[in-house]
């Protein structure tokens, strides 16, 4: 069941397991590093995924995916 950024699993076991949960209509296209961005933004785009990741996702294994 997604809710907003997140996809929510119900394990067999009954527990349940938080994921990110992304579009199918994604693009993976978040701000070139050759654009006329500061860099302060652009490495604000990949602090923002990571942290989105450590945040959010439940399971080791699913981290690393």
């Amino acid at each position: 069941m997604p809710f907003l950024d997140t996809l929510i699993v119900r394990k067999p076991d009954g527990h349940v397991k938080l994921l990110v949960y992304r579009k199918t209509t994604r693009t993976d296209q978040y701000l070139h590093f050759s654009s006329h961005h500061p860099l302060q933004h652009k490495l604000s785009v990949v602090r923002t995924l990571l942290d989105r990741n450590r945040n959010i996702v439940t399971e080791e294994e699913d981290r690393k995916q």
